[in-house]
């Protein structure tokens, strides 16, 4: 599928936001992917936005969230304002972030793959958002004010 990666940005969240955006795509990659090592000290879910799109039915998600303890349960967002892609809890050891945006600039409604982990569960799914535009913005957002904490490293690149 890919050629190359190029980091297009990178954040380093110098203290705690409700939100992280990437804006200013370059349109010259056919896919992005986000990596990310969030830290937290409470538990909220994390979503992600394109281009400020929050209407309720853009966005539909599949996921699973699997525990250590052996317990592993399915679910399903539909028609929601936002992706949701896991939850933030890390402690102060960070949490793994891992989203794939492929084919960003085409014509058809954007899917993505992600998965993310915490201390002692694991999410992993796929959605997608129902526009046909190009992305041009990512957004981040944490279901807590202020869920983003210091610390939090995010990088976006671009795939050939």
């Amino acid at each position: 599928m890919a050629d190359s990666m190029t980091l297009i940005e990178s954040k380093l969240i110098a203290s705690d936001v409700t939100s992280v955006d990437f804006t200013s795509l370059p349109t010259t990659y056919s896919h992005l992917r986000l990596y990310g090592s969030k830290v937290t000290t409470s538990n909220y879910g994390i979503y992600m936005r394109f281009n400020d799109q929050n209407s309720n039915g853009n966005y539909n998600v599949n996921y699973m969230y699997a525990q250590l303890s052996g317990s592993l349960t399915a679910s399903q967002s539909g028609n929601t304002t936002a992706l949701y892609i896991g939850d933030t809890f890390g402690g102060q050891n960070g949490a793994p972030l891992d989203v794939l945006i492929p084919y960003y600039r085409s014509y058809y409604w954007k899917p993505i793959l992600f998965r993310s982990a915490e201390e002692d569960s694991w999410y992993g799914g796929g959605g997608y958002w129902s526009n046909t535009g190009s992305v041009t913005k990512i957004s981040l957002e944490s279901a807590g004010t202020n869920g983003i904490k210091t610390g939090s490293l995010f990088a976006l690149y671009g795939i050939e």
